[in-house]
């Protein structure tokens, strides 16, 4: 092959050089080689965009929580926003505002899987690092927000001492606004559909079960509270996780009683406000989740799930359920 001056090969201007011809065969074989088309693997696909809301551009710091599949993006405003997107189908689930002077921009973000929380640096002088809690479905949350808010906390009992002396312990975290009623109290619950009125309280702790609370019962029936329970022809009782009805706990009635039960706790949004269940099997049951919600109460940073199955065991054998008796979470869900 001959190279002229000035003449392009395959794109290329080649420089007239004086080379041995071996030389010229190696550089003709590097040209033709460099110059072929090649295959190139595509080793990604396009899958699909997602539009946030107006306002919600120039995103900035993002954190990844693909142990539990969602995605957090800090928007460049003052003050600052961090969206919230569930991965599984490409969702945009919420957002939160900062507080004045959180300015988000060419910040920092780094995630803790564990614990759940993410930290984002400011784009201020002097900068701020904002904690923020990703679990705002937990029930950690969820007890946080209602017994620090300002608004009337209702707690709603039955006619069941044991249940209502779980309840106790309940009332006496809340040093703000409360109100403490029955669930038949026309006032504060609806007398045919027992759902909560919200008439003069904000947020709501309802204890026992359905059969002695109505008003747990018409969120199980209609699907709003995670857990629901259903009894067996067999003389077991089955807990189910809503709303595709998973068996969390499938347990012998007979096995029940004063000396082990199991209780839940579980937290829901209604129409905005917040309410938490708890109650047990037996009254057995709904008594130890007093007791234990008093003993979480100091350090609610365990619960970051929103739903919890948990089986008490009366270690000292006295038939009550004391702060030194085994607590074992045997289920925890959204």
């Amino acid at each position: 092959m001959i190279l002229e001056k000035g003449k392009r090969q395959n794109g290329l201007r080649i420089r007239p050089i004086c080379i041995p011809p071996p030389t010229i065969l190696i550089l003709s074989l590097i040209i033709a080689v460099w110059s072929t088309p090649h295959p190139v693997a595509n080793a990604q696909t396009r899958v699909g965009a997602l539009t946030l809301n107006c306002g919600e551009d120039c995103l900035e710091p993002a954190v990844i929580d693909t142990l539990n599949g969602f995605a957090y993006f800090g928007r460049c405003t003052s003050p600052g926003i961090v969206v919230k997107v569930r991965l599984s189908d490409f969702t945009r689930i919420g957002a939160i505002t900062l507080n004045p002077g959180e300015d988000i921009g060419w910040g920092a973000a780094v995630i803790d899987t564990v614990n759940r929380y993410a930290y984002i640096g400011t784009w201020t002088w002097p900068g701020i690092v904002v904690k923020i809690d990703l679990t705002t479905s937990s029930l950690r949350s969820a007890i946080s927000s209602a017994y620090s808010s300002p608004n009337t906390l209702g707690f709603e009992l039955t006619t069941n001492i044991y249940d209502n002396s779980g309840a106790g312990y309940m009332i006496a975290h809340r040093s703000g606004s409360k109100l403490v009623f029955t669930f038949n109290d026309a006032a504060r619950v609806n007398a045919g559909s027992h759902e909560l009125t919200f008439n003069d309280y904000g947020n709501a702790v309802l204890v026992g079960g359905r059969a002695a609370n109505p008003t747990v019962g018409f969120y199980e029936y209609n699907g709003f509270a995670p857990l629901t329970a259903v009894v067996n022809q067999d003389g077991t009782l089955s807990i189910l996780h809503q709303p595709d009805n998973t068996v969390v706990l499938n347990v012998a009635f007979s096995s029940v009683g004063d000396s082990n039960d199991y209780f839940i706790m579980e937290r829901l949004n209604d129409a905005g406000h917040t309410v938490i269940i708890l109650w047990g099997i037996t009254q057995w049951g709904t008594l130890a989740s007093g007791l234990y919600f008093d003993m979480q109460f100091s350090d609610l940073s365990p619960l970051i799930a929103g739903s919890y199955v948990i089986h008490w065991e009366d270690t000292n054998g006295n038939g009550m359920p004391d702060p030194g008796d085994t607590f074992t979470t045997v289920f925890s869900g959204t």
